[in-house]
């Protein structure tokens, strides 16, 4: 589910409840309710569980590579595998536990992706987002 999309409304099929949207109706909830509804939010933010960001802002964020179009330049020119798969785009999505393998000049740098990045880190709080295993 999108962060930005708006949230549905939630609606019980019980009917003794009355519409929570109402100025005068009842806001009082049972336990059974309260449970049916924490499980159904869970469901529904499922996609939040997976982690994924964009190749190109990763490699950019984590510095392994110094700029951005840099970066572009070496996933273009298939220098860059995920999970021993060549990649042609940089949009593609790196996720939770994927080896990343990145062919600089006479370099090999193999590491596994661990955590998203936010913005662009520096080198001691970068190096704490992957894992190098080569």
């Amino acid at each position: 589910m999108n962060k930005f999309r708006k949230t549905k409304k939630i609606t019980f099929k019980n009917k003794n409840m009355k519409n929570l949207s109402k100025k005068g109706g009842n806001k009082f909830f049972n336990k059974d309710d309260l449970i049916k509804l924490k499980v159904r939010l869970m469901f529904e933010q499922k996609s939040y569980l997976t982690k994924k960001q964009r190749l190109d802002n990763w490699l950019y964020r984590v510095r392994l590579v110094k700029t951005s179009s840099q970066e572009k330049e070496i996933i273009l020119d298939d220098c860059v595998h995920i999970n021993k798969v060549k990649t042609f785009k940089p949009s593609n999505k790196v996720t939770q536990d994927d080896i990343i393998t990145i062919r600089k000049r006479e370099n090999t740098f193999v590491v596994r992706f661990s955590e998203l990045a936010d913005k662009r880190l520096g080198f001691k709080n970068a190096i704490s987002l992957y894992e190098r295993i080569l």
